[in-house]
């Protein structure tokens, strides 16, 4: 019996607590849009969850006047205060983007709403384009001039030089597996992995010592100059007569 009436209770009651719970915030984001205007900041097609929950579940420190963060955060950095929901993890590697490794997450996202997916404050590749130049040569390869730079690159961190998503030669692969079988260098016996560019100093032998990834100037994107359309013409960039 003591069983049964604890239950018809907790039926009872747990809606009307989550009824105050969600009235609780509605009543404290109202009190915040009194002096605050957001209209700004939620016009996005995309809002942060975490504004849906209300505002002091970031600034919560709003009006303390012992509030170290001008704008009354949880925590005094925001890379802390976002790890309080995103897994740090996923910003740490081997190699880490510089935004990401200087915690510096609101240059490339909105804390409060976008009309781009992840909250990102412009598209991908304009968003790219802030910091990297654009590629704008005579021949751009296919996924930059599509704007897919995720296609091969991560945005935070990885293990792999560039942010690549894989080693350089396996992206590349996935993209062209005929190329080790076809007529061309490599399926003729030219290694393909030294451990020393003979041009680029300091770096690997890869597919992207005769291409350029991005963008070129000269005929199947190469990275050195080519005329007259002979593509005999790049080795001698490397073997000299």
């Amino acid at each position: 019996m003591h069983k049964q009436i604890l239950a018809l209770i907790l039926i009872i009651f747990t809606p009307l607590v989550t009824l105050w719970n969600s009235l609780s915030y509605s009543e404290e984001y109202t009190e915040c849009t009194k002096c605050h205007k957001t209209d700004s900041n939620l016009k996005g097609k995309f809002v942060h969850p975490a504004v849906q929950m209300g505002c002091a579940v970031c600034h919560s420190n709003a009006h303390k006047k012992d509030a170290k963060d001008p704008l009354g955060l949880a925590l005094d950095d925001v890379p802390q205060l976002c790890f309080n929901c995103h897994d740090s993890k996923m910003f740490e590697g081997k190699v880490i983007h510089p935004p990401a490794a200087s915690g510096t997450c609101t240059f490339c996202h909105n804390p409060h709403s976008s009309n781009t997916e992840k909250l990102l404050t412009s598209p991908v590749p304009q968003l790219c384009y802030n910091c990297h130049q654009k590629f704008d040569r005579k021949i751009v390869h296919a996924p930059v001039a599509a704007g897919l730079c995720l296609l091969c690159h991560t945005p935070h961190a990885g293990s792999n030089e560039s942010l690549l998503l894989k080693p350089l030669n396996d992206i590349c692969i996935e993209c062209h597996p005929q190329v080790p079988k076809m007529e061309h260098v490599i399926a003729r016996g030219h290694p393909l992995f030294f451990k020393n560019d003979p041009i680029r100093k300091g770096k690997e032998f890869t597919c992207v010592s005769c291409h350029n990834p991005h963008d070129s100037d000269s005929m199947l994107l190469f990275r050195y100059k080519v005329e007259g359309g002979d593509k005999y013409l790049l080795c001698e960039h490397c073997h000299k007569k």
